[in-house]
């Protein structure tokens, strides 16, 4: 097994232990792992409405947010992968709530 930010270079053997190796560049693993390659890192895409909250290291994958005016309809854990843009109250009704990264706007 291999710690985060690493995987398996050469696997263990009778006279050998496992030899492991960092992550690539743009690679990860989050977790303790027997893994022969890392995970590529995620992509916050900006047609998505996404921005980057948290660049991707080699022991965590990228962190996604909404761009301002946006809130995460999709969310996986600390992951977000679509933003669709706040509600506009229609006339006669008031802002409840404003939206917020990860929550839309409450008209009353």
């Amino acid at each position: 097994m291999c710690n985060p930010g690493y995987h398996v270079k050469q696997v263990c053997s009778e006279h050998t232990g496992t030899v492991c190796a960092p992550c690539p560049p743009q690679t990860y693993t989050a977790h303790a792992n027997g893994l022969s390659k890392c995970l590529p890192c995620g992509v916050c895409d900006p047609d998505m409405g996404l921005l980057t909250w948290q660049e991707c290291s080699s022991w965590k994958d990228t962190v996604c947010r909404c761009i301002p005016g946006y809130f995460c309809e999709n969310q996986d854990g600390s992951h977000c992968s679509t933003c669709l843009q706040h509600t506009t109250c229609p006339p006669g009704q008031r802002v409840e709530k404003r939206g917020t990264h990860d929550q839309d706007t409450v008209c009353a």
